[in-house]
């Protein structure tokens, strides 16, 4: 679990929400940002941001702003972190968005061996893909 001594001279500020222009999303770049001072629960950064961990998941590699509205910032502690986070964010908005171009009806366009791969990469275990094979075997077929 994250904590404030995990901060150190300076930590990413990253922005939570994208700016919308022409009806397309830009991420705004992280920005490295000065910390001021770190205490029991808070870190406080030289822009005049206080950071605290994220209440609804401790488990997160960043500080969520404190404001009185909706936060604007996230804050990890290395650039590393903010990357990996960044990177990961992307790729997983990537495989959603190809992941509901497929057809609703089966997914036509990908072969069965592909998104045989893709299940397993996300974790789908050999047995759960049996099944998923036996279910769709017809009565009295021997197993291949």
């Amino acid at each position: 679990m994250l904590t404030p001594k995990d901060f150190k001279d300076t930590a990413v500020r990253l922005p939570i929400r994208p700016v919308h222009i022409n009806g397309e999303r830009i991420f705004r770049p992280p920005e490295l940002v000065r910390i001021t001072k770190t205490g029991r629960k808070y870190v406080f950064t030289e822009n005049g941001g206080t950071f605290q961990p994220c209440e609804s998941d401790p488990e997160q590699p960043y500080f969520i702003e404190t404001t009185e509205y909706s936060p604007e910032y996230k804050l990890f502690p290395t650039v590393e972190s903010a990357r990996e986070y960044v990177l990961r964010d992307r790729l997983v908005r990537y495989v959603r968005d190809a992941a509901e171009r497929l057809p609703d009806v089966g997914g036509h366009e990908v072969s069965v061996g592909t998104l045989m791969e893709i299940a397993r990469l996300l974790g789908l275990s050999d047995a759960r893909l049996n099944e998923y094979e036996a279910c769709a075997r017809p009565k009295g077929e021997p197993k291949t």
